[in-house]
């Protein structure tokens, strides 16, 4: 089957294009277009980053990883949402790792606090903070973030008690 040499540069550069934002892919130029589309210490330059997302996609931990990431690249990208729907399958799913299921509940918490579900964030957070086996830091930053959150609801329940009062 023969492509069409614009075809192929051209789904090399998208190729490229993905794999350096999402991976920090640095090449001094493309391979088989032989045009520039990045820097690098020295052409074809890989950082370990992509590596390690392509070792990822062999094991169940690893896809879980891949997919925590993307997930959190949607929140960053004020899509939470889209995050949020990535962090339920991954919270729902049997063979997730706790560690991963603690991430995500944390990170689900964050995107319904940013949308303001701050019930559904305390109940998230609580939930994480119970967790058998939770990562430190992440129970750290649970408990932190738990401490915002009702103090951010606390706020808002005695502003609209001094607005029904006038």
């Amino acid at each position: 089957m023969d492509v069409h040499p614009h075809v192929l540069s051209t789904r090399c550069d998208r190729f490229l294009n993905d794999v350096r934002n999402r991976a920090r892919f640095y090449v001094c130029f493309c391979n088989w277009s032989r045009r520039p589309i990045g820097w690098g210490a020295y052409c074809g330059a890989i950082r370990m980053g992509l590596l390690g997302q392509l070792a990822n996609l062999f094991s169940r931990s690893g896809r879980d990883d891949n997919r925590l990431n993307q997930a959190m690249e949607n929140a960053h990208a004020k899509r939470p949402a889209e995050a949020i729907a990535i962090y339920d399958s991954l919270i729902s799913s049997k063979g997730t790792s706790p560690t991963v299921r603690a991430r995500a509940l944390f990170n689900r918490a964050l995107a319904r606090s940013s949308l303001k579900e701050d019930e559904k964030a305390i109940a998230d957070l609580e939930q994480v903070v119970a967790m058998p086996g939770t990562p430190e830091n992440v129970l750290t930053a649970a408990r932190n973030q738990l401490v915002r959150v009702r103090n951010r609801v606390q706020r808002v329940h005695e502003r609209t008690e001094r607005e029904a009062a006038e």
